[in-house]
């Protein structure tokens, strides 16, 4: 008998770090794992398009008339970007934490620079 011990591969979002690289491979270098909640709820999401980006913003425009509109356009704009796990799975974690949408919906701005600050340049 040998005393090899079985190496346990690290998992994030249930998925390896080879794993990973592959989705890069099929979605882009620029995806996220991002985590939330008290059982680590993880997940990965790729940075919006511009046709996702902008169907977002008119629905916050719609949430003026409909606020029903305006609520659910983070979480939408989220499961447009999902990458793992699953929408079926991902609803299932909104069942449990109700705010994750909005509350990932605000990284994922960031992948596309929501949150950059603009700067004055000039030649004088």
């Amino acid at each position: 008998m040998t005393n090899e011990k079985e190496v346990v591969e690290k998992r994030i979002a249930g998925i390896t770090k080879a794993e990973f690289e592959q989705l890069q491979t099929k979605h882009g270098d620029r995806l996220e794992i991002l985590s939330l909640g008290p059982d680590d709820t993880d997940v990965i999401v790729r940075p919006p398009r511009r046709a996702e980006y902008d169907r977002y913003v008119l629905e916050l425009a719609k949430g003026k008339a409909r606020p029903d509109v305006a609520l659910a356009a983070g979480t939408k704009l989220v499961k447009a970007c999902l990458v793992v796990p699953t929408e079926k799975v991902f609803d299932d974690l909104l069942e449990k934490y109700p705010a994750m949408g909005d509350q990932y919906s605000e990284e994922v701005l960031k992948l596309i620079a929501a949150d950059a600050e603009v700067q004055r340049k000039s030649f004088r």
